[in-house]
């Protein structure tokens, strides 16, 4: 069922990503989402919730198969796909989650998936910055 999103106001909120900026396509080749958009947006048909834009790898591939949802007919290691929030959760804690895309995994998450993800995000900024510094002060040596 393909929903009109932008004449719907009751889901205006399916527009922004997990920092709270507008959300973007998660991918066109394959295309993803539930409605098959691209977005990784929700409706009431939904039961899986796909709202999560995350760039395949193999362990993970290799994971959500194992737990029954083989995903290898449609993606490919290195795809962006949407995936069901509960299943990204899954594999975080079993650390076989992949690489989120923030500003395509949208921000109508469960609380717990949410923290997940943003402590996640949290980490990487720090880790980019240290990575700077520390290419900063090679820099300054030479």
């Amino acid at each position: 069922m393909n929903i009109d999103y932008k004449n719907n106001n009751i889901n205006k909120r399916l527009f922004k990503n997990i920092k709270n900026k507008t959300l973007k396509k998660c991918s066109i080749n394959p295309l993803t989402g539930y409605n098959r958009d691209g977005y990784c947006r929700t409706d009431s048909f939904d039961n899986g919730s796909h709202l999560v834009c995350a760039k395949m790898d193999q362990s993970f591939l290799n994971y959500t198969a194992s737990k029954g949802n083989d995903l290898s007919s449609v993606v490919k290691s290195g795809d962006q796909w949407c995936i069901c929030q509960d299943r990204y959760y899954e594999a975080y804690k079993n650390n076989k989650a992949p690489k989120i895309v923030y500003d395509s995994t949208n921000k109508f998450l469960k609380p717990h998936v949410k923290k997940a993800i943003l402590d996640d995000y949290k980490k990487n900024i720090i880790l980019k910055r240290k990575t700077k510094k520390i290419r900063s002060k090679r820099n300054n040596i030479k």
